[in-house]
């Protein structure tokens, strides 16, 4: 089993850290430095970065032994907390939340969802695509691409905190590639952490 630590996301009204961004007044640039394709898309959105996550957990893949073997993301599963940014003044104490795939793609193509866990009167979630990959700069052999990905929907639930994100960014990524070479019929499926 290989392990994988997703160190933080942006989520940007509108990584691992994940930020959150909306649509809200000039983009401001957050202190990770994101690759040029990413930094674009959020200023031509006129994105404002909403809040930090830090995440934590697992990724799961299938091996695919045909004539290249490879391995296939079957999905997520990660634990997200507040970073304590200043930007994170909008999260309620104690904030959480769960990071997962849908198993079906919602009518925009969108699989990856956050959703909040604490507080449970909030139940908002957020549904998104991958719009930019970029392999991690810090170490792209073992460690994550940094991801911008487009909302595809949302929750019912307007007063949530994912009810109004644009776009998510992951980054800073730690792990989670696995080696091409470990995919083999003996070992088909793997979680990395």
């Amino acid at each position: 089993m290989s392990n994988i630590k997703i160190s933080t996301l942006l989520l940007c009204f509108a990584a691992l850290v994940f930020s959150v961004v909306v649509n809200a007044g000039p983009y401001k640039k957050p202190e990770v430095t994101l690759p040029t394709e990413i930094i674009t898309q959020l200023i031509s959105a006129n994105a404002k970065l909403k809040f930090e996550l830090s995440a934590e957990g697992t990724q799961e893949y299938l091996c695919n032994t045909s004539a290249t073997p490879s391995w296939t993301l079957v999905g997520p599963n990660a634990t997200l907390v507040s970073t304590g940014e200043k930007c994170n003044k909008e999260l309620p104490k104690n904030f959480k939340a769960k990071h997962y795939f849908q198993p079906i793609a919602d009518a925009k193509g969108g699989k990856a969802t956050w959703e909040t866990v604490i507080p449970t009167t909030d139940k908002s979630y957020v549904i998104g695509k991958v719009d930019v990959s970029k392999p991690s700069p810090e170490d792209s052999k073992n460690n994550l691409p940094w991801l911008l990905l487009e909302a595809t929907s949302h929750s019912n639930n307007s007063k949530g905190v994912f009810s109004d994100i644009t776009f998510v960014v992951r980054s800073k990524t730690v792990g989670g590639v696995l080696d091409p070479s470990k995919c083999t019929a003996e070992n088909n499926l793997k979680t990395s952490k």
